[in-house]
């Protein structure tokens, strides 16, 4: 039996609109594609590109044009580390049948980084989000398996997630919000809020990524095992 795919109604886009600048906009659009794959969406990835297309790209020019197209690609590569190849290859697929030739990207910049200094600065990222955290337990992870510990921090955080030539470190934060939020993964979900709190991220930003996050899972019929988690709170800094 086939399943009809769905389709956002158009006042889904309604909250784009009143975003304060181009930057929290785009923001806005790749986080959505993170997380409608996270959510097996993919299928609503192109309608998202299209209304990206026709709202904020139609007027710019083919460098900004290329710049966010960009950064839609980079959220989906470092939404892998979370929700794995699998749906991110799916949904990155389907983009890139969406987005022209001119705008696609043929270099691979991660490929020309010396690994010594990936993980170099993976270390540094990982600590950034756990380090102040006195939830977190550091050393628990390499307890459990040295191994999963090396390839979280060396390969994960050093290849993925602290590769910072196309989005910040806080914008960084919010795809994996984004990725978590989607897989209902509340554990990491609250380690990470209270990481991107410690760099710089507020909390009004984090209940509005949250609340459209929720948002589309109830367009969709999406039933999470628990409800909404508050944003929590970050200890004071001595």
């Amino acid at each position: 039996m086939s399943t009809q795919s769905p389709e956002l109604a158009p006042d889904f886009f309604d909250q784009v609109e009143d975003l304060p600048d181009k930057d929290a906009t785009v923001r806005w659009y790749y986080c959505v594609i993170v997380n409608l794959a996270a959510l097996n969406y993919p299928e609503l990835v192109p309608q998202i590109w299209k209304h990206l297309a026709e709202h904020v790209i139609a007027p710019l020019d083919h460098d900004a044009q290329f710049a966010i197209a960009r950064k839609l690609r980079e959220a989906l590569i470092k939404s892998c580390g979370i929700m794995g190849a699998a749906k991110t290859g799916t949904a990155i697929r389907l983009l890139c049948q969406q987005i022209p030739k001119e705008l696609r990207d043929p270099a691979t910049p991660r490929a020309d980084e010396d690994p010594i200094v990936a993980s170099t600065r993976g270390h540094a990222f990982h600590r950034r989000i756990y380090g102040r955290n006195q939830e977190f337990d550091y050393n628990a992870t390499g307890q459990a398996s040295p191994d999963y510990a090396w390839v979280v921090r060396d390969l994960m955080y050093g290849r993925i997630f602290s590769y910072d030539g196309i989005l910040s470190d806080l914008d960084t934060g919010y795809v994996i919000v984004s990725a978590l939020i989607g897989i209902d993964c509340h554990i990491q979900l609250r380690h990470h809020m209270k990481g991107m709190l410690y760099n710089g991220a507020t909390r009004a930003e984090l209940e509005e990524l949250y609340k459209t996050m929720l948002n589309l899972a109830e367009r969709l019929g999406v039933k999470f095992r628990s409800g909404l988690r508050e944003i929590p709170s970050i200890e004071p800094q001595t």
